[in-house]
C-alpha cells in the first residue's frame, strides 16, 4: 500500500537517526513529495491563499494517494504561477482542491500559508542532505547572481 504524502512526513518525522530518516525519505522520494516538501521550505514560492477557508473534509479511503496527483496543481496558489487566474476562481479551486484530499493531507496542505511543516524535524538542511538541491535557499540564489 502507498503512503500518503502525511503519512510518509509524519514517519519519517518520528525516526529518531537522521540517518535513517535519510534513508525512509528516500525510500518513498517521488515527484509528488517533491512539490510539496519544495512549497513547504522554499522561501522564495508565495502562496496566495486566503486567510481561511471553508471546506469540507473528505472522508472517503480512496482520497489518501490523491495529493500525488493533485500536487501537480500547486502552481495555481503561488505568486506567478497563473498570472491571469483571478483571487476569486483560486479561493474556489483552493477549497475544491482540499475537498478533495485524505483529511490528514488537507490539514498539511492548510499549513502552507506559515510557509512551515508542522514535522519540526524535516528541515531545509535534511531535505538537502536527502535530496542535495531540492531547496534553493535565498542565500544560495542570491549568490548566483
Amino acid at each position: 500500500m502507498k503512503l500518503s504524502i502525511s503519512e510518509i512526513l509524519q514517519k519519517a518525522d518520528n525516526i529518531p537517526s537522521k540517518k535513517e530518516k535519510i534513508a525512509f525519505l528516500k525510500q518513498h522520494s517521488n515527484k509528488p513529495l517533491f512539490e510539496v516538501i519544495r512549497h513547504f521550505l522554499d522561501p522564495n514560492i508565495k502562496f496566495l491563499l486566503p486567510e481561511k477557508v471553508n471546506y469540507n473534509f473528505n472522508e472517503s479511503t480512496e482520497c489518501d494517494t490523491i495529493l500525488y496527483v493533485k500536487a501537480r496543481e500547486l502552481y495555481l496558489f503561488v505568486e506567478g504561477g497563473h498570472p491571469t487566474l483571478k483571487q476569486d476562481r483560486r479561493n474556489k479551486l483552493w477549497r475544491l482542491f482540499l475537498e478533495a484530499l485524505s483529511p490528514a493531507d488537507a490539514l498539511l496542505r492548510l499549513e502552507l500559508r506559515k510557509k512551515e511543516l508542522p514535522y519540526k524535524t524535516i528541515t531545509v538542511d535534511l531535505i538537502n542532505e536527502a535530496f542535495p538541491g531540492l531547496i534553493t535557499t535565498q542565500t544560495e540564489k542570491e549568490n548566483t547572481n
